[in-house]
């Protein structure tokens, strides 16, 4: 496992990116960029629930399982741990 691959699968995914991208590997760049991304929109997700609970609007909580099960499926694919994200996806369907 190369140093980039490490430093993905132990969440650091900003120091990923800029090593992949040292090394001219684009896509895993991209990769990291999405897994970036995802780490923003759980956080947001995370802070959200008590209000996606309150409201319990079906639209809103479907999209956000949505977006949930593709970071898992991306997660899962790559090795990273995504132990806090089964939570948060078990608690949106717990609404």
């Amino acid at each position: 496992m190369s140093s980039a691959e490490k430093l993905l699968v132990q969440g650091k995914f900003v120091d990923a990116k800029r090593t992949f991208a040292s090394e001219g590997n684009s896509k895993m760049a991209q990769v990291c960029s999405e897994f970036i991304k995802s780490k923003r929109v759980i956080e947001q997700y995370k802070i959200g629930f008590d209000a996606a609970k309150r409201n319990k609007n079906r639209a809103t909580i479907a999209n956000v399982l949505r977006d949930l099960d593709k970071y898992q499926k991306l997660y899962k694919e790559y090795g990273v741990e995504y132990s806090e994200l089964e939570t948060i996806i078990n608690n949106y369907k717990s609404i």
